[in-house]
């Protein structure tokens, strides 16, 4: 062969390769929850304080430079937000979906779906509020029906096409069929997350030949495992349950990784799906780049680089953009830095302890909702419900020791949730109990007037031994052992009372539930009475491990969040 011939040769095999290898690389983040400030990593995402200022990670500011750096570097890359920019902080609380959207349209986000927090305040009609603020960027649901809600329905696309590095990309969205049972979503129609998704999908690859699909999804990771067996899709970018995925040594941080980045799924056909999320409050931006070769008229996965991209102090901000969120800071400051109260104990357990354990922040939130339920004492009866229970993922464990401001008390409770009061026998209290510990991501409950042995040595389902409830009705409160077939009154959060966090059975079993206050103000006014706070732990919670649990303090830590 002649050198000139080598020279064809080798030039035609390069240009056969690369019409059948592609690359793509996705830049995205979720769950941003409104934190446009510097958050403390140790403690949820909670406000950052001046005395940990080196050590916390994330905010706007750094979140707008680190995308801005990839983007200019590799500006072909899919930008893409997974949902829950709304709910958090003061900022939502103070400015709703005026402050996200006059921030979210400063990103270059492509493709977005939104989170069931899209829908606080207002239902559908909040949602479209921000979503007709918004530039430059579609937003996909394929599993949703929304022609019932005239107002979002023009905003919401079942897929998207875009084509990117010689790629034609198509692009489609689920979330969890949950969220009615999470928020009021008016009039959508929500279908299976699979089976609809991929109806969408079959049609992007027969009808418009899309070469790959991205799904972007708001249902949580362990629901992306189970539905990235049958969906069509190459890579899903996840959110809701807040997972953080790591390949390799994590950055120094108080995040664990609940798995690889990307989770890889192999479906029976052989073929694989990739899954990521990056954590959340702003404390990551994910980084993917994934080749793709063609064979037998197909692209398909063949190998993936990346990782989620912690924000910490050595991410340089613009400028511009500080100048930018200095006002709306001035204001959040302003109103939050009101002194509400004081405790003399700290109420900040970090690590997730309050997922696992009985916990001082969740022992003073059950004790105030049986305060406000005290002043409404019926006869001789000194409260009119005795025992309150919350769920460990229904606030923010993020009040320090000293004075207690308003912002202290609203990012412990950003959900605008509202507290209420059922009617059970004992054999359903007992159920939802055993629910709290029925697997490594229950959610663990906080309770005041119950006394609870729990062994998690025992199967799920066999794990409360004892039961102890406080006596409503006696002139001294005393407990006694639960009754199978007596009836309690149980404070909890309406969200937990709808079916929220998996206690899917509680309504169906109630024979009565009364609305209440909400949260925020229940424990406002319990601070206001009681301050400054002096609390300690009476081991209401006893709780056996395993053996091989003992070592692990990731154990029963919480991964489904609201």
């Amino acid at each position: 062969m002649t050198p000139l011939k080598l020279v064809l040769s080798v030039v035609l095999l390069v240009s056969i390769k690369s019409i059948f290898a592609a690359e793509l690389r996705i830049i995205h983040f979720n769950d941003f929850h409104s934190r446009f400030d510097i958050v403390d990593p140790q403690n949820k995402g909670g406000r950052c304080t001046k005395d940990i200022q080196d050590t916390c990670v994330g905010g706007f500011a750094r979140m707008h430079a680190k995308i801005k750096e990839l983007k200019q570097s590799d500006p072909n890359a899919l930008v893409v937000n997974a949902g829950d920019v709304f709910t958090g902080t003061l900022w939502f609380g103070l400015f709703r979906w005026n402050v996200t959207a006059e921030f979210m349209n400063l990103l270059p986000v492509d493709v977005q779906t939104i989170g069931n927090h899209e829908f606080d305040l207002a239902g559908p009609q909040a949602a479209a509020s921000y979503l007709t603020m918004l530039t430059n960027v579609k937003t996909v649901i394929s599993n949703v029906d929304a022609s019932n809600e005239p107002e979002l329905e023009p905003f919401i696309q079942i897929s998207h096409i875009v084509t990117r590095y010689g790629l034609k990309i198509g692009i489609v969205g689920y979330v969890t069929t949950d969220y009615p049972n999470l928020q009021n979503t008016g009039n959508l129609v929500f279908h299976d997350e699979a089976y609809a998704t991929n109806q969408v999908i079959k049609d992007l690859r027969e009808i418009d030949k899309v070469d790959v699909v991205v799904a972007i999804a708001h249902a949580g990771y362990a629901k992306d495992l189970y539905i990235a067996k049958t969906l069509d899709a190459d890579i899903i970018v996840g959110a809701h349950s807040h997972t953080f995925l790591y390949t390799g040594t994590p950055p120094p941080n108080y995040d664990k990784p609940e798995g690889q980045y990307p989770t890889i799924v192999t479906q029976a056909n052989g073929r694989k799906v990739l899954i990521v999320q990056a954590g959340a409050f702003s404390k990551y931006i994910g980084y993917l780049k994934v080749k793709f070769d063609q064979k037998g008229g197909r692209y398909s996965v063949t190998s993936w680089e990346g990782n989620p991209i912690l924000l910490d102090k050595t991410v340089r901000t613009d400028p511009a953009i500080e100048a930018k969120l200095q006002p709306w800071r001035n204001e959040v400051e302003a109103y939050g830095m009101q002194k509400i109260g004081e405790t003399l104990v700290p109420l900040d357990e970090a690590g997730g302890v309050c997922d696992r354990q009985e916990c001082l922040s969740g022992r003073m939130i059950t004790d105030a909702m049986v305060f406000e339920y005290s002043k409404q004492r019926e006869g001789r009866s000194w409260t009119r419900a005795a025992v309150g229970v919350l769920h460990a993922d229904g606030f923010r464990p993020a009040i320090k020791q000293g004075v207690i401001t308003y912002a202290d008390v609203y990012e412990a409770f950003p959900y605008n949730d509202h507290f209420g009061m059922v009617e059970l026998n004992g054999q359903h209290v007992q159920e939802f109990l055993e629910r709290s510990v029925e697997k490594d991501n229950s959610p663990f409950l906080q309770m005041s007037g119950m006394k609870v042995k729990f062994d998690l040595t025992k199967p799920p389902g066999q794990r409360v031994s004892e039961v102890y409830v406080r006596c409503a009705t006696c002139p001294i409160p005393r407990y006694e052992p639960l009754i199978i077939h007596k009836y309690y009154r149980i404070i909890m959060s309406e969200w937990m009372y709808n079916g929220g966090s998996g206690f899917d059975q509680i309504k169906k079993r109630a024979r009565f539930w009364a609305p209440g206050r909400k949260d925020l103000e229940i424990v406002l006014d319990y601070l206001q009475n009681y301050s400054p706070l002096i609390l300690e732990l009476d081991e209401n919670l006893s709780i056996k491990l395993p053996v091989e649990a003992n070592t692990n303090t990731s154990v029963y830590v919480n991964t489904a969040h609201k």
